[in-house]
């Protein structure tokens, strides 16, 4: 019988160097709050470009054990080899992990097949490889167990015999609580225009390039302003809108990353999102607990959610996504406010950071 108060030792290894830690870094600092409590240590391993992110320095200030993976296989399957003896680790727990660092991984664990390897997967997989190529991957990741933050993403690593968790990804609310009240009319090019806000880091992904042509299309007057929040994207973000329209028109305004995102939410009349594919996605989320009126696709991740009151319209369909934004705008202020309410407490309810390390901690014990 698993002894649930043994302490676990936990190497986070993960592929990740945004401008702000987000509700991810967030969620594993929960978790490893959790460990410590149950005298367990975290160790975080980050890729050499995160060296210089602020949030990784105050991270390493703050006395966390933070490391950065060489760029060199051997001596990154070094390092971690290292770690998993000067910490004596029990877990190896990864995530936007790539061949990069799962080869390092696999060289570090030889001769240490009693730590198991985590893989968390935070989206669907790309493709279906051929089974040659799917075998030479299981055989180097080797992992004991997958998690995954949706059903559907469980449902298509189901399909190639892999070993499936499921625990739906978290939110740290407490990040909204403080935020810069922007100017909406800043935002219009007329008073009576409306502000729909997409993710578009990934135009393909995220369905941009889709929403700028249906709006270009159908809002004749152009009369929602579509504003686009490109993260570190933003060079990249002009071409593609370019290449689809041939300028970059008036009512297309992009929005640089900024950690209190709550602002940008609180800008929207509507939080739109036309995803092809997605594993579990926070946005969403986050913008019906700021109170925005939601339109998504009809992916199953985004009905996954089960948020209350959100539009849905059929992928691909631009009249459909059109009608779903126009009739959420032409909603009475007192219907849309009692019904984003209720999106929120819902959200507020099921999306917690305390039930999330909860299901985690039951993967660890699960897996030793």
């Amino acid at each position: 019988m698993t002894d649930i108060s043994k302490p676990y030792n936990v190497l986070q290894v993960m592929d990740f160097a945004a401008a702000y830690p987000g509700n991810f870094i967030n969620s594993i600092e929960t978790l490893e709050k959790q460990l410590r409590s149950e005298a367990g240590e975290t160790v975080y391993v980050f890729p050499e470009r995160a060296r210089t992110r602020d949030w990784v320095i105050k991270m390493a200030e703050d006395g966390k054990s933070v490391y950065f993976l060489p760029s060199t296989v051997l001596k990154a399957a070094f390092l971690l080899r290292r770690l998993i003896k000067q910490y004596n680790i029990d877990i190896i727990h990864s995530h936007f992990a790539a061949v990069n660092m799962y080869f390092p991984i696999r060289l570090a664990r030889l001769g240490k097949k009693d730590i198991p390897h985590l893989v968390h997967a935070h989206s669907l997989p790309k493709r279906q490889p051929k089974p040659f190529l799917d075998y030479f991957r299981y055989m180097l990741i080797d992992e004991k167990l997958i998690v995954c933050v949706s059903k559907a993403v469980a449902k298509a690593y189901e399909s190639r015999g892999r070993k499936c968790a499921v625990v739906i990804n978290a939110i740290d609310f407490s990040r909204f609580s403080n935020f810069e009240n922007l100017d909406k009319n800043s935002y219009k090019n007329a008073s009576d225009d409306k502000l729909v806000m997409m993710m578009g880091y990934n135009f393909k992904v995220k369905g941009i390039d889709f929403a700028i042509k249906t709006l270009n299309e159908l809002d004749k007057k152009h009369e929602i302003i579509l504003l686009i929040c490109v993260a570190s994207h933003l060079e990249r973000a002009k071409e593609q809108i370019i290449e689809i329209l041939g300028e970059i028109p008036a009512w297309i305004k992009l929005l640089p990353p900024r950690d209190d995102i709550a602002a940008y939410y609180r800008l929207a009349d509507v939080f739109a999102s036309a995803s092809r594919t997605e594993g579990l996605p926070y946005s969403i989320i986050e913008a019906a607990f700021c109170g925005a009126p939601i339109v998504a696709s009809d992916i199953e991740p985004h009905k996954e959610l089960g948020i209350p009151f959100s539009a849905e319209f059929e992928g691909e369909n631009g009249e459909q996504f059109y009608y779903e934004i126009k009739k959420l705008l032409s909603r009475p202020a007192e219907q849309s406010a009692a019904e984003s309410l209720t999106a929120r407490k819902y959200v507020e309810a099921t999306f917690t950071l305390e039930k999330w390390t909860q299901q985690i901690m039951k993967v660890y014990r699960k897996i030793i």
